[in-house]
């Protein structure tokens, strides 16, 4: 995995022991290293004052990567929202296609390992904007057409 994402039931006295089994398994698969989003769910329903943390931590992870949000209220959501978008797009170009019919396996080809943003079908060709990876982007590069 690229990134985990641990979400922690922020209402369970017992969330410290949690993020603890989570972190043993994650040394036993060898996977203890990868980068990580810790998501305290349920911050509505913990029984303290809106807008006490349930934090801290044990161990030395960056306050960016704590997130503390309830599905309930919305709180916390739209920074998480963000910290996702920018971890996905990290290693990414956005770009403008414009393919061929004859090339339309294209499409499928962007949907599988790109994230296609906008898809047009013209007369003549099928166009194309999309988020790809950096390492994939060679691929794509002749079907490639100026934001102008």
């Amino acid at each position: 995995a690229d990134l985990i994402v641990m979400v922690v039931d922020a209402s369970d006295p017992d969330r410290l022991r949690q993020i603890e089994v989570v972190d043993q398994i994650l040394r036993g698969l060898d996977a203890a290293d990868r980068p990580r989003l810790t998501v305290f769910n349920k911050t509505d329903r913990t029984g303290l004052p809106d807008g006490t943390s349930v934090l801290p931590l044990p161990g030395e992870r960056m306050p960016s990567d704590i997130f503390e949000v309830s599905a309930v209220t919305g709180q916390g959501l739209e920074r998480l929202r963000a910290a996702l978008r920018a971890r996905a797009e990290a290693g990414t170009v956005r770009i403008r296609l414009r393919s061929p019919y004859a090339e339309s396996g294209l499409v499928d080809e962007l949907h599988r390992t790109a994230r296609v943003e906008f898809l047009s079908y013209s007369p003549d060709a099928i166009e194309i904007d999309a988020v790809v990876p950096v390492s994939r982007l060679t691929r794509f590069t002749r079907f490639q057409v100026n934001d102008s």
